[in-house]
């Protein structure tokens, strides 16, 4: 189970590394954290979890990430994630407490 966990993990922030789109008109992201929990969810099916698990755990990484962090510290840390493993780590880190909660509660 933890390699179903590290996948989705790592396509979600493969998707979130490369969803940084700004406006042409404004500095405001376009993403939001309700593209973010989409794409989780997408990635969480794919990867063989349950449409009820994948929804808990997204609902759950999406509710963690927004107590901690604004949209734009989410996206630069996403960003930073790719060249700084304990940025990585420490974004990997949410996800997986997720899961681990949803997979056994």
């Amino acid at each position: 189970m933890q390699k179903v966990s590290l996948l989705i993990l790592i396509s979600i922030l493969g998707f979130l590394s490369g969803n940084q789109t700004i406006s042409a008109q404004s500095s405001t992201p376009r993403s939001s954290f309700d593209d973010y929990r989409k794409e989780c969810l997408q990635q969480a099916t794919q990867q063989g979890l349950a449409t009820d698990s994948a929804n808990d755990l997204c609902n759950c990484t999406m509710t963690k990430i927004r107590s901690q962090y604004t949209i734009q510290q989410f996206q630069t840390l996403v960003q930073k994630s790719k060249t700084d493993r304990a940025t990585a780590q420490r974004l990997s880190s949410i996800g997986e407490s997720c899961l681990d909660s949803v997979l056994y509660e």
